[in-house]
């Protein structure tokens, strides 16, 4: 009913706006100057309203349509942008109109009305960009400057900031993870990452593809758990991964990732990384040597002989001597452990008694 009434009014707005079309464009070519016509020039007037209002009546649903993806563009965009470049954003059109104002006078004073209003459409625009982009280029100065100006003890990054690499993105377990609030501090996402992603997204692979589309879900995900908290940082994107996460690292950031690989680098280097992967190895359910428990077996392992079962975390169990009773519950004794970067498997044998 409410979108009924929407079309409606912007039908009459269409036919008011058909009639005021004739009234001051199409009057002089239809009944031009001539007296006596007034009924004609009613008919054509109700003629302007009808087609007008008609009109708008028809592309009022792409008209929505149209609002609606303008509105989730804008958004997009604001949620990718950054806070600091905001602040930037909003500073270069205060300095524009600042400087607007002082040069008014002088160019009403030189130049002739016509030319004034054409130098001022010109020039307005191109000098909010300029100072804008300005402003974009010394990004990093502008911040460093305003931390000295607030005090040293803002100058250094704060130990809760966290950044995170692709691979933590593309695992998707991080959004989940903030759903929880386990991790507490601000997070980034630097636009190096993202070109990674996105360049992962084209690949011609369709398993890679996939993986680097999973990545930008991940993002989106994130931001809407998070808002403000996550920041997507402008950074540079030349170099390796690697050496960007470690220049971050230095300058107070902890690295999330799940490349064990990566990890293990930027260690070497003397990053701190927390690894996704190993968080979870961590949380998984205790069971040691000697400790019984009870496991369903589901199906044959690569000896002979041997079943497979799985903890509620997600742990493999082999057992042995478990193919003959695949599809039971039975009651395991662990026997050993073999603990490695990916996680942890557990061998038993069945208890019998």
């Amino acid at each position: 009913m409410r979108l009924m009434i929407d079309r409606l009014i912007f039908s009459l707005f269409g036919g008011a706006l058909g009639g005021l079309t004739y009234t001051w464009v199409l009057r002089q070519y239809v009944v031009g100057e001539q007296t006596g016509f007034i009924v004609m020039d009613v008919v054509w007037a109700f003629i302007a309203c009808v087609i007008g209002g008609g009109l708008f009546y028809l592309v009022w649903p792409e008209i929505v349509a149209f609002f609606r993806m303008l509105s989730k563009a804008f958004q997009r965009i604001m949620k990718k942008l950054a806070i600091t470049d905001l602040m930037i954003l909003i500073f270069a059109l205060f300095v524009t109109i600042v400087i607007y104002i002082f040069l008014e006078p002088i160019y009403r004073f030189a130049l002739e009305p016509k030319l004034f209003t054409l130098v001022t459409f010109l020039t307005t625009p191109i000098l909010f960009i300029i100072i804008w982009m300005l402003g974009i280029g010394k990004r990093e100065s502008i911040i460093e400057s305003t931390r000295q100006l607030f005090g040293s003890s803002i100058s250094q990054p704060c130990s809760n900031q966290h950044v995170l690499d692709s691979s933590s993105l593309i695992d998707g377990r991080i959004a989940e993870l903030m759903m929880t609030t386990t991790l507490n501090g601000r997070f980034a996402v630097p636009s190096f990452v993202l070109f990674d992603l996105q360049r992962i997204s084209d690949s011609q692979d369709p398993i890679l593809s996939h993986r680097g589309k999973r990545g930008m879900m991940t993002l989106e995900k994130l931001q809407e758990i998070m808002g403000p908290k996550l920041e997507v940082l402008h950074t540079s994107n030349r170099g390796r991964q690697i050496d960007l996460l470690l220049k971050m690292s230095r300058e107070g950031y902890l690295v999330i990732s799940c490349d064990m690989e990566l990890t293990l680098d930027l260690r070497r280097q003397g990053a701190t990384v927390v690894n996704l992967n190993e968080a979870a190895s961590a949380l998984k359910t205790m069971i040691v040597p000697g400790e019984e428990t009870m496991i369903a077996v589901i199906k044959e392992g690569k000896e002979q002989g041997q079943g497979v079962g799985f903890l509620d975390d997600g742990t493999m169990v082999v057992i042995e001597d478990g193919k003959r009773v695949i599809g039971q519950t039975v009651r395991i004794i662990c026997t050993s452990l073999l603990q490695n970067p990916q996680g942890r498997i557990v061998f038993g044998k069945i208890v019998t008694r």
